[in-house]
Formats: structure tokens, C-alpha cells, sequence
């Protein structure tokens, strides 16, 4: 049993060294197969939490389908290789870089720097993608987590985001963070929900005005793990991320594609769903966030029966619809299978009036000479 106050320095030893420490049980077990357990309360507006973290009796979302053994940081890694921090003084200076300008969502307005806002996200999404293999097989780096197991986490955490009133660019920044991080290292699968509260922390101080406490994420975790433990996950994941935490999001492109194409707010919050539904399904990892938000684009178009793409499309996008036509195909297809998928966070978030009912929608038909 590995003790409450480690420092990040040896708990990093204790990584390299392929310390064995004794499982702890978090929520419920992750497994490879979902349980049979949905939400009930889809279409059902869910109960808010006004109360504050140290009264037991506030909502705190769970895991609708089991993560097992998710445990400290202390056995978490095996990394690829050793980390260090010696390089990255100079980098964290500029960590903020040209796209965060835009943060405050300032950049949908275009203006005389549309042409700039876009140049700077179309380099920015090139370098912060998940790397080697892991996009066309996560056995490669991950031999104890599958693409199922992945998609539990990302579905739990659409729901924490949405119970702390994060915005969506903070959540797709997470899951960036996430697939990068496994793409660098191994994690054993009693340590992927930690992996995730613990980029989520990081994506909301980087992105949101007033983010959550630390406690606030050691609660959404029922406790399971210390304040001193998180921090020492978060000094890891900031060492494997290269201290690189600007990143291009599907969201930020479909945004702009939407306001500066003046689509209609069906049409936008459909995409935006279809943007949040990749995130939890691993076959859209590989894709380009600009492929995605294209496709989204287009599919939300054709399912208010619009056409599937035009001139206007190709121009506001940059891309060629035989360049976005795979990802379009798997994103129908994720779109068509998620109203029989046990994972419903998407489904519920979008079930509102914000967001004008979309998740209620169907799939449209896509012709066969597309």
C-alpha cells in the first residue's frame, strides 16, 4: 500500500521501477464488455447540485458502465521513455500561443484576421495529434486498455464536464490531452479514470475563467484518491504533454465553420453533437478536428435538407468533399449507432432546449453516388 503524500519526483522512480502496489476500487469495475445498465434518466432533465463538495448528499455523476480498479499514480505509467523536465522551462512561456488569443471566442467573428484565426488552427491541429500507431491500433501502446474502456471515460467525463458547467472547448481539450497521453505512455486500466479527471483539471485551468478546485475533482471521483495524489498525476501528464497544451478541436472549427458560413442554429448545435459523439468513439482519432467538423457540417446540413456540400461548403472549409468523404461515412455510421449505444451522455447533453432537441434526430440517408 503506497503512502498519502508522495512527491512528483518519487513517484516517478516508483514508475520507472515497475513499483507493484495494491488495487483501489473506483465507482465500479471497467471491463471489456459494458454492463447492462443505461440511464434512466435519458429525455429526463437531471438533477443539479447546488450543495457544496463536502455535503454528501449532492448528485455527482458515475459511471454508467464499469471502470475497474482505477488507482493512484503511483502505478500508473510505464512510459515509452524517461521524462524530463529540463527542456521544458523554455516552452512553458509559450504555451499560450496564437490560438488561445481566441479563446474567449472573439475568433468567430472573423473580420480582417479571419484568414489568420484559420491558418494558425490548421498548424495548430497538425502537431498536437495522438502519435504513432495508437490512432490505427491502441493495442500497440495500450495492452491493457481498449477502445471500449475509452469510450466509458470519455462518455463519464461529457457528464462531469456538464455537471460543472464546463464549456465544450475545455472538454474536447481534455480529450486531446487524454489521446496524446496514451499514445506516450501506457497506462494499466485501474488508472485510466484518474488519467482523466487529471486532464480535465488541466484543460479547465488552461481554458476556463473561474475552473474548478482540485478538491472539486477528487469529490467527482467519490474520493477515491487524494488531493496530493491528483497533483502528483497533474505534474505527469504536464511532463508528458510537453507542457504543449494548445490544441485545434473539432468544436473550434465547427464553431467558426457555423457562425462565418451563417448556418442555421439547428444546424450548428447538430454538428456541435456530432462533434462531442467523436469524441467517444476511437475510429475518429486518426481523422484531422477539421475532417471531423467538416463532416459534421455536412451531415447537419443534409439531415435539415440542405445540400450535402457546395461551393460555399468547399470554400468555408478548405477541403475537397472526397477528402472528408471516410470520416463522413464513420461519422453517419457513429451517429447512426449511438441511439442503441448503453453510453448516452452525448445523447442526453443534446436533449435540451439549448441545444433545440437535436440528439432526437436521425441520420440522414446519404445517397450511393456521394
Amino acid at each position: 500500500m503506497f503512502g498519502r503524500h508522495k512527491s512528483s519526483s518519487s513517484l516517478e522512480e516508483e514508475v520507472r521501477e515497475g513499483a507493484v502496489h495494491e488495487k483501489r476500487r473506483v465507482l465500479m469495475e471497467i471491463g471489456n464488455s459494458l454492463s447492462s445498465r443505461i440511464y434512466n434518466a435519458f429525455f429526463v432533465k437531471r438533477q443539479k447540485s447546488s450543495t457544496s463538495i463536502v455535503d454528501n448528499t449532492s448528485v455527482k455523476p458515475t459511471m454508467r458502465s464499469s471502470i475497474e480498479d482505477i488507482s493512484t499514480a503511483e502505478d500508473l505509467l510505464c512510459c515509452n521513455s524517461p521524462l524530463d523536465l529540463r527542456q521544458e522551462n523554455s516552452s512553458q512561456s509559450g504555451s499560450r500561443d496564437q490560438t488561445n488569443k481566441f479563446s474567449d471566442g472573439s475568433y468567430l467573428e472573423g473580420g480582417e484576421y479571419k484568414e489568420d484565426v484559420f491558418r494558425v488552427l490548421l498548424n495548430c491541429e497538425k502537431r498536437c495529434l495522438p502519435e504513432g500507431s495508437y490512432v490505427d491500433d491502441m493495442k500497440t501502446t495500450q495492452p491493457e486498455i481498449s477502445p471500449n474502456m475509452r469510450a466509458i471515460l470519455m462518455d463519464w467525463l461529457v457528464e462531469v464536464a456538464e455537471e460543472y458547467k464546463l464549456s465544450n472547448e475545455t472538454l474536447h481539450l481534455a480529450c486531446n490531452y487524454i489521446d496524446r497521453f496514451l499514445s506516450r505512455c501506457s497506462v494499466s486500466k485501474k488508472n485510466l479514470q484518474l488519467l482523466g479527471v487529471v486532464c480535465l483539471l488541466v484543460a479547465s485551468k488552461y481554458e476556463e475563467k473561474y475552473p474548478p478546485h482540485v478538491d472539486e475533482f477528487v469529490y467527482i471521483t467519490d474520493n477515491t484518491y487524494t488531493k496530493e495524489e491528483v497533483l502528483s498525476m497533474e505534474v505527469l501528464v504536464m511532463k508528458v504533454l510537453k507542457f504543449s497544451f494548445t490544441a485545434a478541436s473539432s468544436y473550434q472549427f465547427a464553431s467558426i465553420f457555423g457562425s462565418w458560413g451563417n448556418l442555421s442554429e439547428v444546424v450548428k448545435s447538430t454538428s456541435f453533437f456530432l462533434c462531442d459523439l467523436s469524441l467517444v468513439d476511437f475510429s475518429l482519432v486518426k481523422y484531422l478536428p477539421s475532417d471531423i467538423a467538416a463532416a459534421a457540417v455536412c451531415l447537419a446540413r443534409l439531415s435539415c435538407n440542405e445540400c450535402l456540400w457546395d461551393d460555399m461548403l468547399a470554400e468555408l472549409t478548405r477541403k475537397r468533399k472526397e477528402d472528408i468523404l471516410p470520416c463522413l461515412l464513420t461519422l453517419r455510421r457513429v451517429w447512426e449507432d449511438c441511439a442503441h449505444s448503453k453510453l448516452q451522455a452525448v445523447r442526453v447533453k443534446y436533449h435540451s432546449p439549448k441545444y433545440h432537441y437535436v440528439s432526437s434526430r436521425t441520420p440522414p440517408t446519404l445517397d450511393t453516388n456521394i
